[in-house]
């Protein structure tokens, strides 16, 4: 076997853990990067890797993005933390020179790869599944994602799923193997499934984006001008019947009716309930404490639980009592004895459990799309900052600050969390303590670089697909639009697995591509 052969051998299992390592574990990735540099000095040609690297212009765009990292060393307060958040991001600088400077990948091989990576998903996403099954005192199914971060695992479900959409859609224009078809349409349903159960609403969000823009695509091709014409207004009517649809779910959960604002003065058995009503929040369209007649409600409890009712539930996280009161209140129910007789055994049991909310015992999707109501709510009528949504609603107010503070060169590569830190302390948020970052990348880079310093990242995210032609690529076009977009709500550059999953990819689809894979 020639020397090239067995480099050329070693470059194709790098990448290999690459994409086993990316939906499954960082070791496998640091691995991957640690041998794909290793092969890439032993193989020595620097003579032609230079002439490569030299005519490349989208190299060097791309490149941008880590020499903005290293000019924001020159004002940084914070080194020794520049330089680790440098070395997280090393992908981004040698996967891209890397795969420049390396013969692309034929057809079989890329293939080969894009199905391992759709293996490694399911197979991650299986791990995780058997993870909660064994350990049912999970109640938070985020702790699906064991070995990488739940976002990026999100990134990883939803991707994967089109990548199998891609090859089924090649296989019904191709040779049709029926076996190849099932595996591919078992995947698609694994993926859509477990995102589903797990209540990934940004896996959720993003792939219903993707296939907004698939159908986009799909009907420029329609052969009748007329369809051509409608089918896109059909498509965006729906998408906006679907926005005011959540608008008014919002709406209903969050605001009482007329009828719903007063309440009688006493219950079935002559007891009074108790006033006022709006002082203690709205959650399913009624006051929370609307109905409530403490005295019998206790008594029923203490009847039905062996919790005491001013006690703490099972996992010493939650009271009972104001748990009781909600998970009656979603239940339509008077929070009373008469309400209490309603509740069977499993709805006793999810109260002691901590679970404040009948829906919350729905599947996944249901159960976090109530969660994510409750929250919106409570953030709008200015009670609570909780939840994963009004914390980022604060953290982009509180990062607004520190980006005006240093708009124009940003503060440096190293000092985004102690600037962030600084105002939560000004402002003393309700966050402070919980969440220290951003999350929404395009702010983390406006802070670290400012205006200037994000110009130049987004030019060197947004040129190379175009200016190389490789946007023509389905698979790429929806790769960019899951991670772009997902940018706006995390910051996934700022982590190794996030940065790894960009660099990665991007660079495979720009410089690894077999030249007429534009499909």
């Amino acid at each position: 076997m020639s020397r090239d052969r067995i480099h050329r051998l070693i470059f194709l299992f790098s990448l290999l853990l690459f994409v086993t390592g990316i939906p499954f574990c960082r070791p496998l990735m640091s691995f991957g990067l640690i041998l794909l540099s290793a092969n890439w000095l032993a193989e020595g040609n620097f003579g032609w890797k230079w002439q490569q690297m030299r005519n490349n212009r989208i190299l060097w765009v791309c490149l941008l993005l880590y020499a903005v990292h290293l000019a924001g060393l020159l004002y940084t307060r914070n080194l020794p933390y520049a330089l680790t958040d440098l070395t997280i991001k090393l992908p981004l600088l040698l996967l891209p020179l890397f795969f420049a400077t390396t013969r692309p990948l034929n057809k079989k091989e890329l293939e080969i790869l894009l199905k391992i990576y759709l293996f490694a998903v399911c197979c991650s996403a299986l791990i995780g599944w058997i993870n909660l099954m064994n350990h049912p005192e999970i109640t938070d199914k985020r702790e699906v994602a064991m070995h990488i971060s739940y976002i990026r695992f999100e990134l990883n479900l939803c991707f994967g799923f089109f990548v199998a959409l891609y090859f089924l859609v090649m296989e019904t224009g191709g040779r049709r193997r029926k076996p190849a078809m099932f595996c591919l349409l078992l995947a698609m349903l694994w993926l859509s499934g477990m995102t589903f159960h797990i209540g990934g609403l940004t896996a959720i969000f993003l792939g219903f984006v993707c296939l907004l823009f698939l159908a986009f695509k799909a009907s420029r091709r329609l052969p009748n001008p007329a369809l051509r014409t409608g089918a896109p207004m059909l498509i965006a009517a729906g998408t906006l019947a679907l926005l005011l649809i959540a608008a008014n779910s919002m709406h209903k959960y969050a605001h009482v009716p007329q009828e719903n604002r007063t309440q009688e003065r006493l219950t079935a058995n002559g007891r009074p309930y108790a006033t006022p009503l709006e002082q203690y929040g709205i959650e399913h369209g009624q006051y929370v404490f609307a109905n409530l007649c403490e005295e019998e409600l206790s008594a029923a409890w203490n009847q039905r639980s062996s919790l005491p009712y001013d006690g703490m539930s099972n996992d010493e996280n939650h009271h009972i009592r104001s748990t009781l009161i909600r998970y009656l209140n979603s239940k339509g129910l008077r929070k009373d004895s008469a309400g209490m007789a309603e509740l069977d055994d499993k709805d006793i049991e999810a109260i002691e459990n901590g679970i404040a909310d009948a829906n919350y015992t729905s599947s996944g999707v249901k159960a976090r799309y109530y969660e994510t109501l409750r929250d919106l709510s409570l953030y709008l009528q200015g009670l609570e900052v909780s939840g994963s949504i009004p914390r980022r609603f604060e953290m982009w107010r509180i990062s607004w600050i520190t980006f005006t503070r240093s708009p124009l060169i940003g503060t440096g590569t190293g000092d985004v969390k102690d600037e962030l830190e600084m105002d939560l302390h000004k402002q003393e948020s309700p966050v402070l303590g919980v969440l220290v970052r951003s999350h929404n990348q395009y702010f983390s880079f406006g802070i670290a670089f400012g205006v200037v310093g994000l110009a130049v990242i987004l030019f060197s995210l947004l040129y190379p697909p175009f200016a190389s032609g490789r946007f023509r690529n389905t698979l790429y076009q929806l790769f960019l639009i899951i991670f772009l977009l997902s940018m706006l709500a995390d910051d996934p550059m700022e982590r190794q697995d996030g940065v790894t999953l960009f660099a990665f990819f991007n660079s495979l689809f720009l410089f690894l591509l077999p030249n007429d894979n534009e499909a």
